[in-house]
């Protein structure tokens, strides 16, 4: 049985583990460009099954409840690491809420900040630079076919940024073709299939071990089952939502060429984009509130 990295227990036992830390390492020399050994590297969000087994078993836990993203602090960086399986159409504005609410939790750290000459402390010397990663299965962006996009604070006029690199957002779209280097070409057949090529780099070999499902513990597996469990019940709901919605978009009044358009939407692509594909045999649509 082949588990996908992308599954949210999986992919913090790869990169929130201290037994797996070189994982997480070659995560961050690949993504981030950054070599960093990895005593220095701390993991703030550590995985344990245990934890996950407590929630989930918990009467009034749901899934989300237990899902957590990775956080890692490094030389004065923080990085943090999301995986988003399904699309979701206020994932950009969560993304960028999570990065400057972890930017503003550094604000006046005791231990880590700079004294003044007063003997005071320095309330702002204690902000650090954020690094977010978003993994995605879906395109986010569909103009260009760029696995990896990542957006920093620019002035756009002066082609310039500020000397240090306080915030840097990416997202990466498993669903696409271009890669920017060699070793992201190795991540991305992993989280798309739980498979590495044959020349993936040690560590990545070593994830692939640590995902096969003959090598993960009994509570890991039982784990595995109620979450896959409740992901398929979660589709279920989502499917016939659309469905229905889509069904009392069409009640309203039944334009030609609104069945592409439904069609569109119930692959998944976003309303505004569906909408343009189908200009060309729409001439006005009027969606329900239920199929946004």
């Amino acid at each position: 049985m082949t588990i996908k990295a992308t599954n949210d227990l999986m992919f913090k036992k790869l990169l929130a583990s201290e037994e797996n830390k070189d994982i997480l390492q070659g995560f961050i020399k690949d993504f981030c460009g950054l070599d960093v050994p990895c005593d220095e590297i701390h993991i703030e969000t550590p995985y344990s099954i245990d934890l996950y087994a407590k929630s989930l078993d918990s009467e009034e836990s749901t899934l989300r409840s237990i899902e957590r993203d990775i956080a890692v602090e490094l030389r004065g960086l923080n990085i943090m690491v999301e995986v988003q399986v399904h699309y979701d159409k206020h994932f950009i504005p969560r993304t960028l809420h999570y990065a400057f609410k972890r930017f503003n939790s550094n604000y006046r750290v005791p231990g880590k900040m700079e004294e003044k000459r007063d003997g005071k402390s320095e309330s702002y010397s204690s902000l650090m630079p954020v690094y977010s990663i978003n993994i995605v299965e879906e395109k986010l962006f569909h103009k260009d076919e760029d696995v990896m996009r990542t957006f920093t604070l620019y002035d756009k006029e002066h082609k310039s940024g500020f000397e240090r690199e306080w915030l840097k957002v990416s997202y990466v779209e498993l669903e696409k073709a271009n890669l920017s280097n060699e070793n992201l070409k190795h991540w991305v057949e992993f989280f798309r299939s739980g498979k590495t090529l044959d020349d993936a780099p040690r560590y990545l070999k070593k994830a692939e071990e640590v995902v096969a499902f003959a090598n993960l513990s009994k509570e890991e597996r039982r784990m595995l089952m109620a979450m896959e469990k409740n992901i398929a019940i979660q589709e279920s709901e989502l499917s016939s939502a659309l469905r229905e919605g889509i069904k009392q978009g069409l009640q309203q009044g039944k334009e030609e060429g609104v069945d592409a358009l439904a069609e569109l939407i119930m692959q998944g692509v976003p309303l505004d984009e569906a909408v343009e594909r189908a200009k060309e045999t729409v001439e006005t649509v009027e969606p329900s509130e239920d199929t946004d």
